[in-house]
């Protein structure tokens, strides 16, 4: 496991959000830059609708990790 910054990970990368400095909840993959937005599009894996979340390229998450 890898603690690090959003835009750091290239574009497909698998990562977890971390929570008191420990990855928790579901898996995301990193997906587009919305400039009008300034975030970064993250959709879960377990999502077949592909909704997902817009986060700040400066959130700190954890990669590397198998499951």
């Amino acid at each position: 496991m890898k603690i690090t910054t959003l835009n750091k990970i290239p574009k497909g990368g698998f990562f977890r959000r971390l929570r008191s400095g420990a990855p928790a909840g579901t898996t995301y993959i990193r997906g587009d830059y919305d400039r009008d937005a300034r975030k970064f599009d993250a959709n879960s894996v377990d999502d077949a609708w592909g909704t997902g979340i817009q986060l700040k390229g400066t959130t700190r998450v954890a990669t590397g990790e198998t499951y």
